[in-house]
């Protein structure tokens, strides 16, 4: 079983894959550089793993939220990649992933990732972000900024930050939670944002089901980007 992840939803441009040896991955912050960059960082994990493209079983990328256009040229290259090996691929919502990889905090996990700022918004960020708990929402995806967020943080709970924007979200978190905390425990995963495509990976291999004739995929495995909101 050979699976192929690529994060290009935020800077950080990421790719990994699984063999039946290991896993392996790179990631690197990109800027704007995904579509020059991309396919180099997938012949980096093949070479290392030491496997052809046509080895590859599944391939899955990122469905959003995240970058507009990084979004779509991870959706053109896995489609593209695909299509022409006629292997499968998946797509798979951007906080489900790292909701997933922390799936075991005693608490509530909200990954977040940076939302364009609205023409109509005068200060701070906004963020799309979802909450979870031990790996399933408790809600539906927000763009929201952190004052509303910290607002669906019951008093006294825990909450882990973490994804692409964890480190503003948590400061703009602990900015307006000033002398409010109300017992919450609010805790900065700081590492969550080195590599999407393993969070991806890790959700590629636990919902990949083995049959005689190949994969079995969900419904809504093949649909496009989902932006949250359209772009300003």
């Amino acid at each position: 079983m050979t699976i192929l992840a690529v994060d290009t939803s935020s800077s950080i441009l990421s790719a990994a894959l699984k063999t039946e040896k290991g896993v392996y991955s790179m990631s690197a912050e990109a800027g704007n550089s995904h579509s020059e960059l991309l396919c180099d960082a997938v012949d980096c994990v093949l070479k290392l793993a030491r496997v052809r493209r046509e080895d590859i079983d599944l391939a899955g990328c990122m469905k959003g939220p995240g970058s507009f256009s990084g979004l779509r040229i991870g959706f053109a290259f896995v489609k593209g990649f695909s299509l022409a090996l006629g292997k499968p691929y998946i797509s798979v919502p951007t906080l489900e992933c790292t909701a997933f990889a922390h799936k075991d905090f005693d608490g509530i996990v909200i990954p977040v990732t940076r939302a364009s700022p609205l023409q109509a918004s005068k200060a701070g960020g906004r963020f799309f972000c979802q909450l979870y708990r031990k790996g399933a929402a408790l809600g539906g995806e927000l763009d929201i900024d952190a004052a509303a967020l910290l607002s669906l943080i019951p008093p006294g709970e825990r909450a882990l930050i973490a994804g692409p924007a964890a480190q503003p979200a948590y400061t703009e978190l602990s900015a307006v939670s000033e002398g409010s905390q109300n017992g919450r425990q609010i805790i900065l995963n700081s590492n969550s944002t080195k590599s999407g495509a393993l969070d991806l990976l890790n959700i590629l291999v636990n919902r990949a089901k083995i049959k005689e004739n190949g994969y079995e995929l969900g419904d809504d495995d093949f649909s496009s980007p989902d932006y949250i909101r359209p772009p300003v």
